[in-house]
């Protein structure tokens, strides 16, 4: 009989994924629900208000696709927090932890399954679910002002326009655009790949000290800056200053920003440095 790869086993690795499942079924089951029911409920507080039947002049405001982008940045924090931070659940207490320690599966396979259901599937079904909420939302949202306009006797012109969801507005049409949202997508993927870590080194106190960490890392991002517009920008003074726009100075044919170059080198680095701790951070309490 052929023995089994220590270091990754397919068989182990699907028996760890069922068990982790079981354990934590009706937190899985719940969460993609219960976000998105405060995603719709939140959409439907921000979209432009009702009319007053009382008010001929009233024309009620547009809703632009660009205006879900600090929401959708938002939602990856709140929710991140509360997805991502609770990594390895059975760190918790000491008798879980026994418990997931001696399981029959290698570190890395324990590891693995964390990493893809709290990053991988995080980072991608989130958008998804973003998106589908919000033009669900957007359609029910405008069947109820139609219904409301049609009591009310009032002209079909009131009806705001509210743009869908679209992950192309996410990116923009300049360059610079682009890279500036993709550095902030990545710094992100940094963020959570620190609350990853901190579930490891906090425990159940990483709901708080996650966070905080994430507020570290701001503090030390800005002060990176705030040292390269020292040196390349000669009559700044005040050093707690960034005296170079977003866009500026640029590489690679001018193509290329500073800030987003910095940002995804930083991101990339960061994020990769996480995931080895936390592995680390597994193997020595697997020892």
């Amino acid at each position: 009989m052929k023995k089994e790869n220590e270091f990754f086993s397919l068989r182990r690795f699907s028996q760890l994924l069922k068990y982790d499942f079981n354990n934590n079924r009706l937190y899985y089951i719940a969460t993609v629900p219960i976000a998105m029911l405060i995603m719709a409920l939140l959409f439907w507080y921000v979209f432009p208000d009702l009319p007053k039947s009382t008010d001929a002049l009233y024309a009620s405001p547009g809703w632009r696709s660009k205006n879900y982008i600090p929401m959708l940045f938002l939602g990856y924090i709140i929710f991140g927090i509360f997805i991502v931070g609770k990594s390895f659940p059975s760190f918790r207490n000491s008798g879980s932890v026994t418990s997931f320690l001696t399981l029959p599966a290698s570190t890395f396979e324990k590891y693995l399954v964390q990493w893809i259901i709290r990053i991988a599937l995080f980072l991608v079904l989130y958008p998804l679910i973003f998106q589908i909420t919000a033009n669900v939302t957007a359609d029910l949202y405008l069947e109820n002002y139609k219904s409301f306009l049609l009591s009310n006797n009032l002209p079909m012109d009131k009806l705001p326009g509210i743009d869908k969801f679209r992950f192309f507005d996410l990116f923009g049409d300049a360059n610079e655009a682009t890279i500036g949202r993709i550095s902030i997508i990545c710094m992100g993927v940094l963020g959570a790949s620190l609350l990853f870590l901190g579930s490891t080194i906090f425990k159940k106190w990483n709901l708080f000290f996650g966070p905080l960490s994430i507020l570290v890392m701001i503090f030390f991002i800005y002060a990176y800056l705030c040292i390269v517009s020292y040196f390349i920008v000669p009559e700044q003074s005040d050093f707690w200053v960034i005296g170079f726009k977003g866009n500026q100075p640029a590489y690679f044919d001018e193509e290329i920003p500073l800030i987003g170059l910095s940002a995804l080198i930083i991101a990339a680095i960061g994020a990769i440095t996480c995931w080895l701790a936390t592995y680390f951070r597994l193997k020595e309490k697997q020892v």
